[in-house]
């Protein structure tokens, strides 16, 4: 097994130089508490800037929450809370209506209303905004109607009983300034009712400050949001004093910074991370005898201990639990290389193949040693596998967009920030933009369960989605989410649950 570098992969002389500017350049001139500004190191800055429709996961969900609210939020226990609508009731089958929060104000000191609610959807319907993300999760939405200055009204195609689990990635932009521009100029400069706004981008920084007449004002006056995608170079700013929090690292690492001083956090999010195979093409993977071959061959317990310290669990399917769809019956397919075997050479694979799976490296935590051992393991079944490190936003545009070379590449089956993992299969399905799982029945049982006007009835054919999945197995899914956060011991206040952090409750003592 080999890990090949794209050229935008850093070569080891260029990853010290960085550590090295990064100690004389972060490192801030603090005088205690005269210090306000809270420094993160993040993967990546989101590709689509500004936006708050272009992407929901990690790590855009952590910026673009540092500007934008959405209409609901899920707390870490999985209950849904108010946030931008206090509250709402469905008015028929197919309306849902919002009441809104009063007193809220935009960065630019102007009014949040109902107005700026219809502005979004508004957008979201329109044929511009069929590249976003957002507008193809909230596809059911046919409209939003004013109804006064805190009251809006959400028409859905059909009835959705489950529309406000939906509207945490509802964020609303300034209406005046988002119809003023076009999407990517908004993005330069956006404008929503979060704790922070921004003051300048560049490739590798946001710089934020205060929201103070905001509803949830920040207790510290700026952010600086910096893009790390190293984790080596994370943890090497955090030991140094040169950032305050960093996200994505790994078990040892935690563990190797507590000599530092430096405290963890440890977070259990409603997804699982593992390979997405590409079946969309002519190959091995077309196969389902295949598919199913490659997950009984990887020691996936394993992978937990050695690499995430036994603090998850292994995956048994694509839903974990605490999301809507999670099978409590199921359990992870056993660690079988002798099945793998005749699976292979059932499928007529029995002398193997080669595969190129597409890795982030240092983007999640454990993913080093996951990605080393599921290729160990497979070549002992004859299966030699090329890991191909890319940048994150060469991952994230390919997901978007497609024009994948590989095989497979690295990526959870994310339930957040919805809590529902219909949300996950309908994006590894052919209802995707530029799909790499297209299995039509199965499409068909999700657009018939998305339809579904009985709550009760939905989540049981959402299980059933699951259970289908497990069976077609598009997914090699090693482990239940896990994330590892590494903060310096006078900074309080942190919290991250689905894909989202309070960024207006941290505090330095």
């Amino acid at each position: 097994m080999r890990v090949q570098h794209s050229p935008a992969v850093p070569t080891a002389l260029r990853h010290l130089a960085s550590i090295l500017l990064l100690a004389i350049a972060l490192v801030p001139n603090r005088a205690g508490a005269a210090d306000r500004t809270v420094r993160a190191g993040l993967i990546a800055l989101p590709p689509g800037l500004g936006n708050p429709f272009r992407d929901t996961q990690i790590p855009s969900s952590y910026v673009i929450t540092a500007i934008y609210d959405g209409l609901t939020r899920f707390d870490a226990q999985g209950d849904l809370q108010p946030w931008l609508a206090l509250s709402w009731e469905r008015t028929d089958p197919v309306t849902w209506r919002f009441r809104l929060r009063p007193g809220v104000l935009f960065q630019d000191n102007t009014k949040f209303d109902a107005n700026a609610v219809v502005t979004a959807v508004d957008y979201l319907i329109s044929p511009a905004a069929q590249r976003e993300s957002v507008a193809r999760e909230l596809s059911q939405i046919k409209e939003a109607r004013f109804v006064d200055e805190l009251t809006v009204d959400i028409e859905t195609k059909w009835p959705d009983p489950a529309l406000p689990r939906s509207l945490p990635v509802l964020f609303i932009p300034q209406p005046a300034l988002f119809r003023a521009k076009n999407i990517d100029e908004f993005a330069q400069a956006p404008i929503g009712t979060g704790p922070f706004k921004l003051e300048s981008w560049t490739p590798t920084r946001a710089t934020l400050v205060a929201h103070k007449r905001g509803w949830r004002p920040p207790k510290m006056d700026r952010l600086e949001l910096i893009a790390m995608p190293e984790a080596d170079t994370r943890v090497q700013s955090l030991a140094a004093g040169a950032i305050d929090l960093a996200v994505g690292l790994g078990a040892d690492e935690i563990e190797g910074l507590k000599a530092a001083g430096i405290r963890n956090l440890v977070t259990h999010e409603p997804g699982v991370m593992g390979i997405a195979f590409l079946t969309t093409k002519p190959g091995p993977l077309a196969d389902v005898r295949v598919r199913r071959a490659l997950i009984l061959a990887v020691n996936r317990q394993l992978i937990v201990e050695k690499g995430l310290s036994g603090l998850t669990s292994t995956a048994a399917g694509v839903a974990p639990a605490g999301v809507i769809g999670h099978d409590p019956q199921l359990t992870p397919m056993p660690y079988d290389p002798a099945r793998a075997k005749q699976l292979l050479a059932d499928a007529g694979y029995g002398n193997g193949f080669r595969l190129i799976f597409d890795i982030v490296v240092g983007g999640t935590a454990g993913d080093v040693v996951m990605y080393q051992q599921i290729a160990a393991d497979l070549r002992k079944v004859g299966v030699e596998v090329e890991l191909r490190a890319i940048p994150l936003q060469k991952l994230l545009t390919n997901v978007a967009f497609g024009g994948w070379t590989s095989d497979g590449f690295g990526i959870p089956y994310s339930s957040s920030p919805t809590r529902d993992v219909l949300r996950a299969l309908r994006v590894n399905s052919c209802l995707w933009r530029a799909p790499w799982f297209c299995d039509e029945k199965l499409t068909a049982q999700i657009e018939a369960t998305t339809r579904e006007a009985d709550l009760d009835r939905r989540i049981a054919m959402t299980r059933d989605l699951v259970d289908a999945y497990y069976d077609a197995a598009p997914h090699l899914s090693v482990y239940d989410n896990v994330r590892f956060f590494g903060l310096q011991p006078a900074l309080t206040g942190f919290s991250e649950s689905n894909d989202l952090i309070d960024w207006a409750a941290i505090e330095r003592r």
